[in-house]
């Protein structure tokens, strides 16, 4: 039997309509506030749909159409279909204003897009089942996880979700989401990976099966203004196990053309500590999870053959007085043994400033410090080396030190700490010659400058607001001489 409305108008003010079998709207209907539908059969919207309801739902037995040549959204959607799922076909999206929520059964979206277009992350609420096609959520500039549960196929065994972890992204208003499982083929294959995480060779990429590699999509709708994000690709469903822990990571490649086109990003994007969540199996409930991305395009799970080692999040050099004083942060640790720091003036040559026990095994942040005391005059270069138990090791970035002796040269602030705009710098010995002031932050972004030419004294500087609280650096140097002090802003 068919439920059918031709050229008419239904408004629903009750929880009463109950379709069992196809339902077809060629006409008007109105689910206001408080009402609700229930679909145990098709719907197909010709007409005009208007959903400002408490709750629709989709509770068939067997597969359920979605189709239709008018645009369908409504409010509030439950999926609990108990049998082959929801089919969407016709020419237009299905969207979901508010909140949508995955009970079961998966929704298969051909060549159309399944569509929430709330911004608040938590108005998906999922049990099971996923979109077995293209998934759109719309985001905001915040720093909440978006879950897009999705599907490469229409079977329990062919879900593979991911988050996308909000770090204050902006220009993007919406994310679309897919998932493939790639079979491999050259020069798309683990032959042509090349990238490490921390040193170590990424030699394999993860799928459902030998052979098979999972691939995320995510497309924006614009490029990026500012921010950064995350992901968190899980693990069910594919060929990784509890031995396999701490030796999976995220990759991505923004081209298409050869799988050595993954990257790791280890460089500029960073990772939980070791058995932390995003870094362990979890009997299939974890996923590997990495943050500081900046660009989109496609994101897959790359393993090593042993466990990634130290995971290095900063390293600083900087001189100060008579020295330079180098400090570096480790996120996590796996079989380390020891940091040694290297310096070079001609970029070739390296030698050794300091040797330094490392942890072992970690999983807490941990602070390391280092001096050297026989600073090189002019431009010199330090790297940290971290060598495994096993005798591996990996380099840092460079890190670039201007030093010259000081002799009495010095700078000092007043008072400590900064409470207002203004930093009174006193300036001594500077030989009568012009000295440039700079204040950076622990970062090294500069944030001021200005050169003082009437030789030493107390200076007033007015920041006007330029630096919010924090740790900062002013330095004072002139041709031959340089020095530097620390600035605490409070406000």
């Amino acid at each position: 039997m068919r439920n059918t409305i031709l050229q008419t108008t239904l408004l629903l003010f009750g929880f009463s309509l109950n379709a069992q079998q196809q339902f077809t709207n060629n006409g008007s209907i109105k689910i206001h506030p408080g009402a609700g539908i229930a679909f145990k059969g098709d719907f197909i919207n010709n007409g005009s749909f208007t959903d400002a309801g408490q709750m629709a739902f989709f509770t068939g037995t067997s597969a359920q159409n979605i189709s239709g040549s008018s645009a369908t959204t409504f409010n509030n959607l439950t999926i609990a279909n108990s049998g082959a799922g929801i089919l969407l076909s016709g020419t237009v999206n299905v969207t979901v204003a508010n909140a949508l929520t995955l009970t079961s059964g998966v929704v298969t979206t051909g060549s159309n897009i399944f569509i929430l277009s709330t911004t608040t992350a938590a108005n998906l609420s999922y049990t099971n089942g996923f979109i077995y096609g293209t998934f759109r959520r719309y985001i905001v500039s915040n720093t909440d996880t978006y879950l897009f549960p999705l599907g490469d196929g229409a079977i329990s065994t062919n879900r593979h979700r991911i988050a996308f972890v909000n770090n204050t992204l902006a220009g993007v208003s919406y994310l679309d989401a897919s998932v493939t499982s790639f079979v491999q083929a050259v020069p798309n294959n683990d032959a042509t990976l090349s990238t490490t995480q921390g040193g170590t060779p990424i030699t394999e990429t993860v799928g459902e099966a030998a052979g098979k590699t999972t691939i995320w999509t995510l497309t924006p709708d614009a490029v990026p203004s500012g921010g950064s994000y995350g992901v968190q690709l899980f693990a069910e469903n594919t060929t990784l196990s509890a031995s396999d822990d701490d030796m999976f990571c995220p990759m991505k490649r923004d081209g298409a053309a050869s799988y050595a086109d993954f990257l790791t990003s280890d460089g500029t994007t960073s990772m939980p500590a070791s058995g932390a969540a995003g870094r362990i199996y979890n009997s299939g409930n974890g996923y590997a999870q990495r943050i500081g991305y900046t660009s989109f395009s496609q994101h897959a799970i790359g393993k090593s053959v042993s466990p990634l080692p130290v995971e290095l999040i900063e390293f600083y050099a900087k001189a100060n007085d008579n020295r330079v004083d180098v400090t570096w942060k480790t996120a996590s640790e796996f079989n380390s043994d020891y940091f040694t720091v290297e310096k070079t003036s001609d970029g070739i040559s390296y030698e050794t400033v300091a040797v330094v026990d490392a942890a072992g095994n970690s999983t807490l942040e941990l602070k390391y410090s280092a001096r050297d005391n026989n600073p090189s005059s002019g431009v010199s270069y330090y790297r940290l080396r971290q060598t495994d138990l096993n005798g591996q090791y990996s380099y840092s970035k460079k890190v670039e030190v201007d030093f010259n002796n000081t002799g009495s040269f010095s700078v000092s602030v007043f008072p400590v700490p900064v409470v207002n705009d203004n930093i009174n710098v006193s300036i001594a010995d500077t030989d009568g010659k012009e000295v440039l002031i700079v204040i950076r932050d622990v970062l090294g972004d500069e944030f001021y400058s200005k050169i003082i030419s009437d030789n030493s004294g107390t200076y007033i500087f007015s920041l006007n607001n330029e630096l919010s609280p924090g740790i900062y650096f002013i330095t004072a140097s002139t041709d031959e001489k340089l020095v530097s002090s620390k600035i605490v802003v409070i406000k």
